[in-house]
């Protein structure tokens, strides 16, 4: 798969075009060039985006807890955007992922808090997966196991859609509310099992 993406896809090639010859140098190089490259003090890809994150909330200060909610977002209630002179670099950079939109709005408190309920729900859905007998259940929490790790990635490394987009975080916290739910079923199930044969003894 990833021969037939370096041959067809333009930019991986040396030729510059659909078809051209396989260079795993040159994809490489790409996709450096691609991710660290940065112009006029904004980032132009999400390495070098998610530095001037770090360095701009490192030299202010506010590391730990953010420059608070609204600061990277649009406000109905201020009327528009009000930007922080702090914060121009990234407002023109390209690559904003999840971890620099919370790291800078929330701080790393906030990429942490976002992290640990990723982890609960990865570790909630493993469970899952080893106290579940029915099939098409067994198959739902490994694919939301799956899901949160997709999540858990886009998140740290693409885009900001897994948490603050229209679609997506609907659709992932239903899947958590019907493992939580299901999980609920089990062990209620098991221990009126449980207490049957206890008082059957």
């Amino acid at each position: 798969m990833l021969l037939i993406i370096m041959k067809y896809m333009p930019t991986l090639n040396p030729e510059r075009k659909i078809g051209g010859h396989i260079d795993f140098a040159h994809a490489l190089e790409y996709a450096k060039k691609y991710t660290t490259q940065s112009s006029g003090g904004a980032g132009g890809g999400r390495v070098a985006t998610t530095l001037i994150a770090f360095k701009l909330a490192s030299r202010t200060g506010n590391l730990v807890f953010g420059f608070g909610p609204g600061s990277l977002t649009k406000s109905i209630v201020r009327g528009g955007w009000r930007v922080d002179r702090r914060l121009l670099p990234l407002y023109e950079s390209y690559g904003k992922t999840g971890l620099v939109f919370f790291l800078i709005e929330y701080g790393l408190l906030g990429v942490l808090a976002i992290i640990v309920v990723c982890w609960i729900f990865a570790r909630r859905c493993w469970h899952w997966y080893n106290i579940e007998k029915d099939s098409y259940w067994k198959a739902f929490s490994m694919g939301s196991l799956v899901f949160t790790v997709y999540e858990t990635f886009i998140f740290l490394c693409y885009n900001t859609t897994t948490f603050l987009g229209d679609v997506l975080t609907p659709v992932y916290f239903y899947a958590m509310a019907v493992m939580y739910l299901r999980v609920k079923e089990i062990t209620k199930a098991n221990e009126m099992i449980n207490t049957a044969n206890y008082a059957y003894r």
